[in-house]
């Protein structure tokens, strides 16, 4: 690479040239046999972890740049200031606390092995190629391939909670080549090699490269070993049940699959904030034709020679371009307290602190009865509060999200016969009775049963202190079968490979090796859409049969098979995945291949029929959603006929609804087809589309979704989308994690006028779906805190979605609606004086207020009561909330925040300016001195202290006017709000220097309070501007009384 493109790729112009893998050499040793050659140096990050956002010298550019991002450069200095150094210091002390985090990992011991002995090093300073040795119950420092650890075996065990929340034991294996070197004498000594693997992923569980290894004074060629994510140690897991591991470095630092999947998803923004947005741009747009209005009228008045003859004390002007300019300015500077900057402050503070409150509600707190585990609701993000009061489609989950993912065994089939359990015992059933107890097993059930105790990845772990040994030892796994003559024997299998389960073969597999004959066996489990494809022996018709009535009754069906392997085959297919495994380019493809040419030719034995319960309350949340005009989707992996009946019992279908389904379509035609039957169907129904969409709900199978919601079909996504529009329900069934996610993008970026959307999920392959939606909920089930890490908001039930949504979203945006609405009104209310008294000044950009009035009306004096407002505010009980779900519809489409309801909170600040400027006028302007025998005279900063103080009342008492739960939180503002103001000002009015300016204001507030005449136009003024205020309330609260009377439903209907 020549000067020029090393200059580009510094300069961040050009991207660096790397190659496809990274290459490591394994304790910075070269291949070579001789002992002397140089260390190699890989050029790699350092194992350093950074979270934090700056540093001490990007801190002031990065921190304003960003809140110029947010704010308009175009205010004053001192609110400006004000409102970036709250946020400034709130961030800044957040991060100083994530840098003290970093340091103290960052800084953790651990040991190395560096030349021929062990070194203690701290965490940062692991370089990719170093020899770790971590300890029992240590976290790993980095990304490590194991090499070796305390056991013979070379396995350990680990936990990965801090990866995916599973709290289970895994086990990682060594190399067979590297797994007996236990001590830093054997890997100083013995081992050479060199790692070949991909760059970093975010991805958990796949990992894909090759280790060249060659043992020292050895003369033979390096050997490959492929490397798997069975191989690796992650970041963040922590090693269990053994003494130590020995590992190499091959990611750190922000390379770690950790680092990489704490990085932040897409940005959401609610309804609410790009609302404010349009606002805040027609405000700024108002705000300069305000000032070019002034400006304009300022040179009109001095032209007219009428207009400044008797302003003998100005000096001419001249319409040069730069004075204009400058009037211009001044005039924006005069009136920019129009925009609302420490709205955003607030608006931080609300929301931070409304997460608090959902954190802490005990309703949503569930303790696991099974294993004591206890959860609380959790806010991931406080962004999003007011989207929980905007869902109008809610996408769930439903193994572990609607049911309990505990799964039950109830009943089986085998060789065309059904068996249940009966308290632990089979039994033979008939036309769904049980007859009579199994005594003894045939071939074809022994078989079966032996499939099920050897076919799955379950550990067995025992304390070392028992004489007993585990099952499963060695990769030898024993079971115990009867022998024919009333006895048992057991029988030892040998497990050669592991072939498992992928959402794509939707099945596993293991291949053992029976240990009295030498037999190799292929035993297999899985979806039977994918294993009756594979199975070309036993009875398939009795399989689809039962399989079909197991689901009609709510039961996950999952197929039984086998086959023998010859010893050809098998070596076949072990040299195939070994071609495989060395090829870390082509890997998956390769294993994928191998894996189709054993898994076929298949004996059906039969299939397992397990309960997977409801969880309590999803059928009345259920319910209540729907009542609250949210139209829920179902999206699950199961077979069509479990997913309708876990649909009917849930309240997501009922008996009343008519079926559409659109299934098994192998085409875009067929889908389109059917698309348009459905439309037709409801619209010959009775009333047509409207009334005649309560009685439908649609079922889609993953076969046809493939079509439905493909990129390249956008004419049959449009038509699909009407339809489910029409219907009251869609259940979406053997959908895989991509299209879950297809369909809320569909639904999310199709609907018009925009949704909002909500998903819930509990396991790692809903997470797609959950970052999809603008909500994204997770539950902490049983398959581990993907979803919940990966979520907005996080609980562990369902049915705490109820309260989520339609008590803390719909109190959420109701609160936020009102707050964004209040701070325009009162800065309408407190600056448009500014613009009337223009004319009375020649518009002279003089401005009437003092600038003590100018730097505190938005920081103290109206901040604290809306805060607590915004906080504490519940205009309507509790539990009003949730009987009537119908309140929900209310707020829905963002209905509080519509441009008519700012033009009336606008048009009354408006009013409220008028009344207390000309007013105020009114009085002053036929009296030039007033108060006692009319001995006081007043300027214009009497005048704009007693406007200022008529303001305050207004937009105080317009607040008081709006709360409906006046609570001890919001008395305390308004005293606060009070005697702070009273004591700011007179403090200020009493001091000689003004940090602003020459000041002009001394004595003036209390000159102006001693006069009686003020607290009558005070009084006076509030009264008269209150009085729209007043029965525009009356009104609107007339007209949310009837409209609750038409969404109600009578009780005999509900």
């Amino acid at each position: 690479m020549g000067c020029f493109e090393k200059l580009l790729t510094f300069a961040g112009l050009k991207r660096p040239v790397v190659s496809e893998f990274r290459t490591i050499y394994v304790n910075h040793k070269p291949l070579g046999s001789s002992r002397d050659q140089p260390l190699i140096e890989e050029k790699y990050p350092s194992n350093r972890i950074i979270t934090s956002r700056y540093t001490i010298l990007s801190f002031p550019v990065k921190n304003l740049l960003e809140q110029f991002t947010r704010v308009s450069p175009a205010t004053s200095i001192i609110p400006l200031v004000f409102v970036l150094g709250v946020t400034a210091v709130k961030q800044a002390y957040e991060d100083f606390l994530r840098h003290r985090a970093d340091d103290r990992v960052n800084n953790t011991p651990v040991h190395v092995i560096s030349g021929d002995s062990m070194a203690r090093i701290k965490a940062h300073e692991i370089r990719v190629g170093d020899v770790v040795r971590v300890h029992k119950n240590e976290s790993f420092p980095c990304d490590l391939i194991l090499l070796a650890s305390s056991e013979e075996s070379g396995e350990c065990s680990i936990t990965t909670a801090n990866l995916d929340g599973e709290t289970n034991l895994k086990t990682v294996y060594s190399v067979e080549e590297t797994k007996r070197l236990q001590t830093v004498e054997a890997v100083c000594r013995q081992l050479r090699a060199k790692i070949s693997c991909e760059h970093p992923t975010s991805d958990l569980y796949k990992f894909k490269g090759n280790m060249l290894l060659r043992r020292q004074r050895r003369s033979e060629k390096p050997e490959k070993v492929p490397l798997s994510a069975k191989n690796m140690l992650l970041r963040g897991a922590v090693l269990r049940n053994t003494e130590f591991v020995q590992g190499v470095a091959i990611y750190t630092g922000q390379e770690t699959k950790m680092q990489l999947n704490s990085q932040r998803g897409r940005s959401k923004k609610s309804v609410v904030e790009k609302r404010l947005d349009r606002f805040l741009l027609c405000f700024m747009v108002f705000l300069l034709v305000e000032s070019a209005f002034c400006t304009v009228m300022k040179w009109v008045y001095v032209s007219v020679d009428a207009g400044i003859s008797g302003a003998w004390y100005l000096p001419s002007e001249s319409a040069q371009p730069w004075r204009v300019v400058q009037d211009f300015l001044g005039f924006v500077v005069l009136f920019n307290y129009l925009i609302p900057i420490s709205l955003y402050v607030t608006i931080e503070l609300q929301k931070f602190l409304g997460s608090i409150f959902f954190e802490f509600d005990l309703e949503m707190y569930f303790e696991d009865p099974e294993t004591g585990e206890k959860f609380r609701a959790k806010a991931n993000t406080s962004d999003l509060n007011e989207e929980l009061g905007q869902v109008q489609y809610l996408f769930s989950d439903k193994t572990g999200t609607l049911t309990e993912n505990r799964m039950t065994f109830r009943m089986c089939s085998i060789n065309g016969n059904t068996y249940c359990d009966v308290d632990g015992q089979l039994w033979l059933t008939e036309e769904g009775a049980a007859t009579h107890q199994c005594q003894q097993l045939n071939e074809v059930e022994l078989k079966f049963f032996t499939v099920l105790a050897l076919c799955h990845t379950v550990r067995v772990e025992r304390q070392k202190s028992f004489d007993r040994q585990p099952q499963q030892q060695n990769g030898v796994s024993s079971v115990t079968v009867p022998d024919g003559h009333g006895g048992f024997v057991l029988q030892q299998y040998r497990v050669l490979q592991v072939l498992e389960f992928d959402s794509d073969r939707k099945c596993m597999s293991v291949i053992l090796q029976r240990c009295t004959d030498g037999s190799y066996w292929l035993l297999t489990k899985g979806a039977e859409t994918s294993m009756l494809e594979k199975c070309s022996h036993g009875d398939r018709d009795a399989v689809v049969k039962h399989s079909g009535d197991f689901a009609v009754e709510g039961l996950r069906v999952l197929v039984i098979a086998c086959k023998e392997l010859s010893p050809a085959l098998y070596q076949q297919m072990a040299a195939q995945l070994l071609a495989a495994n060395q090829d870390v380019a082509n890997r998956e493809a390769l294993t994928v291949e191998a894996y189709r040419v054993v898994e076929r030719d298949l004996e059906a034995l039969g299939l397992t029929a397990i309960e997977d319960e409801l969880q309590t309350g999803v059928r009345e949340t259920i319910t209540d959603l729907r009542a609250a005009g949210i139209q829920v989707w179902i999206l699950t992996g199961d077979k069509r006929e479990t997913a309708e009946n876990i649909s009917l019992s849930a309240g997501h279908f009922d008996d009343t609804m008519q079926r559409i389904r659109i299934v098994e379509q192998q085409s875009q035609a067929g889908c389109l087809a059917e698309v348009r039957r459905g439309r037709e169907e409801i619209s010959a129904g009775d009333g047509g589309y409207q009334q005649a969409g309560r009685r439908y709900c649609l079922v889609v199978d993953g076969q046809s979704l493939q079509f439905l919601v493909a990129e390249n079909s956008a004419e049959l996504k449009a038509e699909f989308l009407a339809l489910c529009q029409l219907t009251s329900a869609v259940l979406c069934c053997r959908c895989t994690p991509l299209q879950k996610a297809r369909v809320v993008a569909m639904v999310r970026n199709g609907v018009e006028p925009k949704p909002v959307t909500c998903a819930i999920g509990d396991g790692a392959n809903d997470v797609s779906m959950i970052r999809e939606a603008h909500v994204g909920v997770g539950l902490y089930g049983k398959e581990g805190r993907a979803a919940a890490l990966n979520s907005d908001y996080a609980f562990a039930r369902f049915q705490f979605l109820r309260k989520a949504l339609l008590f803390h979203g719909h109190l959420y945006y109701v609160r936020l609606a009102t707050l964004v609405q209040y701070f325009f009104y009162k800065n309408v209310a407190f600056i448009t004086a500014e613009l009337f008294y223009a004319f009375h000044s020649g518009f002279s950009a003089q401005s009437l207020y003092d600038t003590i009035y100018l730097t505190i009306y938005n920081m103290t004096m109206t901040s604290l009561p809306i805060l607590l407002f915004g906080i504490f505010e519940q205009h309507v009980h509790r539990y009003r909330l949730y009987q009537e779900p119908e309140l929900y519809i209310t707020i829905a489409s963002n209905r509080l925040l519509w441009w008519r309801d700012l033009l009336i909170w606008c048009a009354l600040g408006l009013w409220h300016s008028v009344c207390c400027h000309y007013g105020v006028v009114a009085v002053l302007a036929v009296n030039d001195q007033m108060g006692i025998n009319a001995t006081f005279n007043y300027g214009v900063f009497e005048f704009g202290a007693l406007v200022v103080q008529c303001v305050m009342i207004c937009v105080t008492l317009r607040l008081v006017l709006v709360t409906y739960s006046i609570n001890v939180p919001t008395l305390i503002g308004l005293v606060v709000t009070v005697v702070g103001f009273i004591l700011v000002m007179s403090v200020y009015n009493i001091i000689g220097v003004n940090f602003f300016a020459f000041n002009n204001f001394l004595w003036v507030y209390f000159d102006i309070n001693k006069q009686p005449v003020s607290w009558l136009i005070m009084l006076v003024l509030t009264a008269v501007s209150l009085t729209p205020d007043l029965l525009l309330k009356c009104l609107q609260d007339s007209r949310n009384k009837a409209s609750m009377k038409e969404l109600q439903v009578p009780e005999a209907d509900m």
